[in-house]
């Protein structure tokens, strides 16, 4: 096989240049050669190599230096990292054939098959119709998956293709149910998390043998639970997205770079809005488990319960942080080489939108550089730019709304749920003072990650520390595998990260968080070539928290209606029962806490707000 290389230098320039001869002195080729871009070696002659395009932007062919006074602007695809060879090596994901592709399901069919009110929604919820994957009906609650038994299983994993058409299931050996009612105070509900019904079941087959696997499916319609707001309020895409992920990425066409659970059986109906996920189990070790051994898995981590892992969590955020960087690195690399995920996981308005927008930007001048910051707020603030940007965030008075809503819920409802510290009374008045400051510029600031080409990408938009599993190698190293793919869609990279460390200890974040942003962007610079700016990264990153803020403000609502206001005044802390072992009372709850407490740390969203005013220069008459 033909030496491949791959681009590595020149990302502040948008590639390296190439010219049509061997000597430096030859013509310059007028389009660059893209960073991140592979091809094929030639000749190669000193430090001159002649290549052949084979992904990516730039020219055909050409000559292009592969270092200069030292600093590599080449190298050998092996050296570099898998994703960086095309075609990928056997086994490794590939985009799936024609013939499976022009029937597989799009995310723009869904417009026309999901429901279009509630009313339909409700009436639609219960019927037992066929999923759109494999074509065969599914059971959507434990009752039914009970009553269909082994048989529909066996069927199920026969039709696709994840169980040898020899072998069959012929027992549940186990089936525990978990997480049915999350909106109450329990325990062990609470620690299964509040997107579904979560089902561990032990099989046996024929041919000898037993399997556990994790099953996945929506709670009951009840009007109080989430299960409008993930399978109706934003169209279904929760559920979709995840059952999507999995036949996909699941197994069938390859595997990735990173760890995930390998699928069994995913399927979802979108008019009905039901689904199952039936994946690979994972050997958790027991809750509460303190020390891990080269070879074993840690316990499964609990949203907004970093205080009860081992050490915080830290080690794990540093694994977490690694496979995030791998996965959002394959979709960069992916979406070089095919628009299958594009077409699959995103709105083609969407990202035709989102093109022209980022082709302007581009233009503008490099990644970071003073130019584009300046073309960026420059368009932010135009008449034609305007209603867009808009959209892209709460309107300065329901931001204030929300935030006066969290205020009064602090100071007024439950105070002695929270630190002395964080009542008294200059504290808040700078809290309080400063999140209206930031309100004001909700929209503008998600404009501004969105708008910068680089770090659109394939996210999981609920990647938090949880949502992820843990193990020792034998070397003893902690490794991370992401799960729980609800709501992956196109979107900012800083936004994914930011959203994902917010559950996090901030005391513990205010002495890791850049740590983890240069491990992020040296992972990331591994695997495509592209390197961002460290201090942009986390600037952004913060901006993602202080933009969503709010949204954890408005939050408060549901706090109100799951426990009483009378209750409140008594609840103690983040750790009283109450809170504590009610999932979404839990989740709710802590995301205000852990913002109040971050406001008080080095690691605030308010002064990276103010180091981003100061950055883009926005206009002094802005509100």
């Amino acid at each position: 096989m033909p030496q491949q290389w791959v681009v590595v230098g020149g990302s502040d320039k948008g590639g390296i240049l190439a010219r049509d001869g061997e000597s430096t002195t030859s013509t310059a080729l007028e389009a660059r050669l893209e960073t991140g871009v592979t091809v094929e070696e030639l000749a190669l002659r000193g430090d001159r190599l002649q290549f052949k395009l084979l992904t990516g932007n730039g020219p055909h062919t050409g000559w292009v230096s592969v270092k200069i006074s030292g600093k590599k602007l080449m190298e050998r695809a092996q050296a570099v990292s898998a994703l960086s060879v095309w075609p990928p090596p056997e086994g490794q994901w590939r985009p799936m054939p024609d013939d499976i592709w022009a029937t597989f399901p799009k995310l723009e069919d869904g417009a026309t098959l999901r429901p279009q009110s509630v009313k339909e929604f409700k009436e639609q919820v219960n019927d037992d119709d066929a999923g759109e994957y494999w074509g065969i009906k599914f059971p959507f609650t434990p009752k039914m998956l009970q009553d269909m038994g082994p048989d529909w299983l066996t069927l199920a994993m026969h039709t696709a293709g994840t169980l040898s058409k020899d072998d069959a299931v012929t027992q549940f050996v186990e089936m525990d149910v978990k997480a049915e009612d999350v909106t109450k105070q329990d325990a062990e509900n609470a620690k299964w998390g509040g997107a579904g019904i979560k089902i561990l079941l032990k099989v046996a087959y024929k041919s000898g043998g037993t399997e556990r696997m994790f099953i996945k499916m929506p709670h009951e319609y009840t009007g109080t639970n989430e299960r409008t707001k993930n399978s109706f309020n934003n169209g279904g895409m929760m559920d979709w997205s995840e059952v999507t992920f999995y036949n996909v990425c699941g197994g069938r066409f390859g595997s990735l770079p990173f760890k995930s659970p390998k699928m069994l059986f995913c399927d979802m109906c979108r008019r009905t809005t039901n689904f199952i996920n039936i994946v690979e189990h994972i050997p958790y070790a027991a809750t509460g488990t303190m020390e891990v051994l080269p070879g074993q898995y840690y316990p499964a981590p609990e949203k907004y319960r970093d205080w009860a892992l081992p050490n915080n969590g830290i080690e794990l955020y540093y694994a977490h942080t690694k496979a995030l960087a791998q996965f959002f690195a394959w979709g960069a690399m992916m979406r070089k080489r095919t628009d299958q995920l594009d077409r699959i996981f995103a709105d083609t308005a969407f990202l035709d939108g989102l093109g022209v927008l980022h082709s302007h930007v581009a233009a503008s001048g490099a990644y970071n550089s003073q130019q584009r910051e300046a073309a960026i707020v420059k368009a932010m603030f135009e008449k034609d730019t305007r209603p867009m940007v808009e959209t892209m965030g709460f309107p300065p008075a329901t931001a204030k709304g929300f935030l006066d809503l969290a205020y009064d819920f602090i100071t007024k409802s439950c105070p002695k749920a929270f630190p002395s510290e964080f009542l008294e009374k200059e504290y808040l008045q700078d809290f309080r003072k400063e999140a209206d400051e930031m309100s004001k510029h909700c929209a503008e600031m998600n404009y501004y990650m969105t708008s910068i080409p680089e770090y659109l990408s394939l996210v999981h938009p609920n990647a938090q520390v949880d949502n992820a599993f843990y193990w020792k190698n034998d070397e003893g190293n902690v490794q991370c595998g992401l799960l729980d793919w609800g709501g992956v869609s196109y979107s900012s990279i800083p936004n994914c990260i930011g959203n994902s460390w917010i559950g996090a200890e901030p005391e513990v974040m205010e002495e890791h968080e850049e740590k983890l942003i240069e491990l992020f962007v040296d992972e990331y610079e591994k695997a495509t070539g592209f390197r961002f700016d460290t201090a942009d990264l986390l600037l952004n990153v913060k901006l993602a928290q202080a933009a969503v803020f709010y949204g954890c403000c408005a939050n408060v609502g549901m706090c109100m209606r799951i426990l009483k206001k009378e209750e409140w005044s008594t609840v103690t802390g983040r750790r009283d029962p109450r809170v504590d072992e009610n999932f979404l009372l839990r989740c709710y709850f802590v995301q205000v806490y852990l913002f109040l407490q971050m406001w008080g740390l080095k690691n605030s969203p308010y002064l990276y707000y103010k180091k981003w005013k100061r950055k883009v220069k926005l206009p002094s008459n802005t509100k």
